[in-house]
Order: structure tokens, then C-alpha cells, then sequence
């Protein structure tokens, strides 16, 4: 579904990425790892199209990450959420969904359905400026939702949200990749990445140093199995 092929992106000639390739099947929730400053969110913005890669190219299938078609069977949240403080929630959600072509009733259909699973009813027709940091966390999650993309790229997507918010998101994201869709995202909260990816890849320096599942990522450092994740990335990331 989504390949990755050597993707490479400088800035004042470092590399901030440098040479990456991976692929994604359909289904699959793929989590990425890394220290502060390890080129996560730069890889996630070539992913998404808002980068173009310097070398290597990123195809959904066979889709350019550049061209419309692409980015209209993908959804983004950025680690940066900014959405507009002087429209409603449910305006900043349909603004979002007629962005992507979504038809009226199917966007009220979805908006209801979202606002549910994410307990965001009860606020939806007030203004994002009176929402709390969480409140605006869930917003951007439905508007990159509500037209039910094949495949999902969270940056940091957990960030703000309350501990009830965070079990319902997790379940969320499980049950939207059992129906065939793809979630790519990066987190520092290992426990979520250990308990949600069949795939992981640690990146270090804009490199990346390890790439499986837990199992993989064990043996390749030789470790016991009861070894748990935050273990496996404090060693690939102090080498």
C-alpha cells in the first residue's frame, strides 16, 4: 500500500532524513520512534506531501505523495495542532470533509458518528477557542477522519488527551485498522507503540537504526524476551 523508498531531505545541506525506505500494508499500524530532534516529523511531512523528499520518492499505491489523488486517500493530524479559534467545531469539521469532496449527509452522517466515539457532542456547535488543549486534539482527529481515509498519519497524536480520551483512541485506531485501513504515526509514549504496532522503526539522527516487530527488534540486539520496548529504544538510540 504505502512505499517508502529511500527518502532523503536536507536543510543547510544535514540531513534530517537520510536514505529511509519501509512499506506499509493495508491493515497494518506502524509506529515510529525516535529522540527529539530524530526527523520524525520531518519524515511523517514527506509521507503527507506538505515535504517533497530531496531523493527517494513515497507512493500509495503507486500514487505520488504530490499529486491530489494521493492526498485525498489520506488523512493527517500534525504534532502542531492549529485550527480556527472563531468557527464552531462542527464548521471546522465540514470545512475539513468539503476539502475532500465529502457530500452533505455524509458528512453530518460521519460528524455525528465521530463526535460520539470521541465524546466531543456535547461541545461541537461551540467555538474551538473555548475548547480545552484535548478538545482541539480530538477536532483535528475527526476532521482527518471524517472522510475515512485509507490510510491515517498521526504525528504525536496523543498529546493533551485525558486518560479515558486516550483508551477510546486507542480502541478507535485498532478497530479502523481491522477494517483494512493503514496508520502510520509517531509517539514518544512507548507502552502505546508496544501495545498498538505490528511494526515499529526507530529512527536516531534522521537514520533508521531498527525496523520489525517486538520480536525482530529483540533479537536483533540479543535481548530476553520479557525485555520491554522502552529498553530496546534506549539502547538503539544511545549506540
Amino acid at each position: 500500500m504505502l512505499d517508502v523508498q529511500g527518502v532523503t531531505k536536507l536543510f543547510n545541506g544535514v540531513a534530517a532524513v537520510n536514505h529511509i525506505s519501509f512499506q506499509i500494508k493495508r491493515g497494518m499500524i506502524y509506529g515510529i520512534l525516535g529522540p527529539n530532534g530524530a526527523g520524525k516529523t520531518t519524515l511523517l511531512s514527506m509521507i503527507t506531501g506538505l515535504l517533497k523528499p530531496d531523493k527517494g520518492a513515497v507512493t500509495l499505491d503507486n500514487l505520488e505523495s504530490r499529486s491530489a489523488a494521493y492526498k485525498k486517500r489520506i488523512g493527517f493530524v500534525s504534532d502542531a495542532v492549529h485550527i480556527y479559534d472563531y468557527l464552531t467545531g462542527r464548521e471546522y469539521i465540514q470545512f475539513s470533509a468539503s476539502l475532500r469532496d465529502v457530500p452533505p449527509m455524509a458528512q453530518k452522517i460521519e460528524i455525528e458518528r465521530l463526535s460520539k466515539v470521541f465524546r466531543l457532542e456535547h461541545k461541537l456547535d461551540q467555538l474551538i477557542k473555548t475548547y480545552s488543549k484535548g478538545m482541539r486534539q480530538k477536532t483535528a482527529i475527526i476532521s482527518a477522519l471524517v472522510h475515512q481515509p485509507e490510510l491515517l498519519v498521526l504525528d504525536e497524536p496523543f498529546s493533551g488527551l485525558d486518560p479515558i480520551a486516550l483508551k477510546e483512541m486507542k480502541d478507535y485506531l485498532v478497530e479502523y485498522a481491522g477494517k483494512g485501513n493503514s496508520i502510520i504515526f509517531s509517539t514518544h509514549i512507548l507502552e502505546i507503540a508496544e501495545k498498538l504496532c505490528e511494526r515499529l522503526m526507530i529512527i536516531h539522527a534522521g537514520n533508521k537504526v531498527a525496523e520489525g516487530d517486538l520480536g525482530q527488534l529483540k533479537d536483533d540486539l540479543m535481548l530476553d524476551s520479557s525485555t520491554d520496548l522502552e529498553s530496546i529504544f534506549y539502547q538503539m538510540t544511545r549506540r
